[in-house]
């Protein structure tokens, strides 16, 4: 959790520095979002946006901490941007799958599940591929 901290002070440095660092903003709020302080989170992640509408991983991010908050279908647009942006992102699938799921829309989870899968299995990413596995047997078993 120090780490955190200390990563959120070296982007508020960064920022003082650059007020128009959208990467500053965006890296500032994945930390604020995992320290669970979501509604700064997402507030620099509106920053992010606004300053570069072009970084995927802020509309990703932002759609986790609306999901954390409850608001599971303001997070599916957050979501479908990032993967608009970056058609090989396999956290941006598997995330939107996670929402879909929650929404009930399980054929459409089993679709975005599945693409993240084929997505992680491309980058080699073990760990994550672990977690789709585990949420799209999940999803079968209903």
């Amino acid at each position: 959790m120090g780490q955190h901290f200390e990563g959120i002070s070296d982007c508020d440095t960064a920022i003082r520095l650059d007020p128009n660092n959208a990467g500053a903003y965006s890296n500032r709020g994945t930390m604020k979002g995992r320290l669970r302080k979501l509604f700064e989170a997402i507030s620099d992640f509106d920053t992010a946006i606004h300053l570069d509408p072009n970084i995927a991983a802020a509309y990703n991010n932002r759609g986790l901490a609306k999901f954390l908050l409850g608001h599971h279908n303001e997070a599916i647009p957050d979501y479908d941007t990032a993967i608009h942006l970056n058609p090989d992102y396999a956290n941006a699938y598997h995330n939107r799958g996670i929402a879909k799921n929650t929404l009930g829309r399980t054929n459409e989870a089993k679709t975005d599940f599945q693409s993240a899968l084929d997505l992680a299995e491309k980058a080699k990413d073990e760990n994550l591929k672990a977690q789709i596995i585990k949420q799209l047997t999940q999803v079968q078993e209903r």
